[in-house]
């Protein structure tokens, strides 16, 4: 783990995390983002400090001071540090909205993402094929 980059954890076997990881990992060009797939070989969510069972069920991320963040707020921490999403960044994290977002996420994460079809290969060597 590199202290100043966050680090995001992400199912590589899952087609729309993958996608959706290897869509940032093109827009980050100032290197903001450590991708780590949890479905490589080796991964050990212990290890990384994190609960086998929940970094299975929701998107995690690491800030640089360690401090760990799930879900929909995982996703406003990554799009704070992108191109172009700051505006969606400042509605998700909005009271306002975040509940919303918060269910809906719930809802892909728990029920639809398990039912999805599964990447052939993982992501490998930092790169994910699309």
């Amino acid at each position: 783990m590199t202290p100043e980059k966050l680090v995001v954890y992400f199912d590589g076997a899952c087609i729309v995390c993958s996608r959706e990881m290897e869509h940032y990992r093109r827009l980050d060009g100032a290197g903001r983002l450590e991708l780590v797939d949890i479905a490589a070989a080796g991964f050990d969510a212990g290890a990384e400090g994190l609960d086998p069972k929940r970094v299975q069920q929701e998107m995690h991320v690491r800030l640089p001071t360690g401090e760990v963040r799930t879900g929909v707020d995982a996703f406003v921490e990554v799009w704070r540090r992108l191109p172009g999403f700051g505006l969606l960044s400042r509605i998700a994290a909005s009271p306002v909205s975040r509940p919303f977002l918060g269910s809906g996420y719930w809802i892909f994460a728990r029920l639809i993402r398990p039912v999805l079809p599964k990447r052939r290969k993982t992501c490998e060597a930092g790169t994910c094929p699309v």
